[in-house]
């Protein structure tokens, strides 16, 4: 018979190799989770890659089909280059205010509009106005874009990759010029996303109408948190309208 100290260490034993066979089964059933996990993103990016690319070329097809001539400033052969694939999107498609076809100007520009917004929320653009930005002491030319009903008001300004917020007063907070809300410029593709401070944005649609002309205008909108990107908004924009639909995700 076994005695009581040999039958301790032989229960010892027993006991770290169930420990030892548990643990081995608790990894191999992580690193199966893990390489399951990884292969489902490596799809997903590779779908969502191959669907941005499509529509790239669907845009590049219909934006290079012969259109009858037009004086329109919103003419795509106004907006779109067919052998460079070169973008130009208005800063004046987020105002809603009137634009001349000029490239060159100032992207600030006068604006007195009023747009609705998902058929609800009637909105406001007003400016440019001078503020200064409590944060930098820098006077910044800002546009006010305010609800009509409601409490609402914040602060745009643009630069060369867009059209940024610098001030909410939803959060009482300010930030600096480089954040982008709206894709205007040049250097923006169809399917392509492209970041700004703190901020992202993927042009997903370009709508023309039977002479050509721009109808509207879709893009993801994205912010940095904390740890990774997160996906807010899905917005349209129509010309000489301003923001026709904004989808929450």
């Amino acid at each position: 018979m076994v005695n009581f100290s040999k039958r301790c260490q032989l229960a010892e034993h027993l006991r770290s190799v169930t420990v030892s066979d548990s643990s081995d089964n608790a990894f191999r059933e992580f690193a199966t989770i893990f390489v399951v996990l990884a292969a489902f993103v490596a799809i997903f990016t590779s779908q969502a890659s191959a669907d941005s690319q499509k529509a790239a070329e669907e845009f590049h097809e219909k934006a290079c089909v012969e259109y009858p001539s037009s004086s329109s400033p919103w003419h795509i052969a106004n907006l779109y280059d067919c052998a460079t694939r070169a973008l130009y999107i208005p800063y004046q498609l987020w105002t809603g205010a009137d634009w001349n076809g000029r490239k060159d100007g100032p992207c600030m520009h006068e604006a007195q509009t009023s747009f609705t917004v998902n058929s609800t929320s009637r909105t406001s653009i007003r400016g440019p106005k001078t503020w200064l930005n409590p944060n930098t002491g820098e006077e910044v030319e800002v546009w006010v874009r305010a609800k009509q009903r409601g409490s609402k008001v914040q602060y745009f300004t643009c630069h060369d990759k867009g059209i940024g917020r610098v001030y909410d007063n939803r959060y009482n907070r300010s930030w600096e010029t480089g954040r982008c809300k709206f894709p205007a410029g040049l250097g923006w593709a169809v399917g392509e996303r492209r970041q700004c401070e703190s901020t992202a944005i993927e042009i997903t649609k370009i709508r023309l109408n039977r002479k050509g002309q721009l109808r509207y205008l879709d893009f993801k909108w994205w912010y940095s948190s904390s740890s990774d990107w997160k996906l807010d908004h899905i917005y349209r924009y129509k010309p000489e309208y301003g923001m026709l639909n904004a989808w929450k995700q």
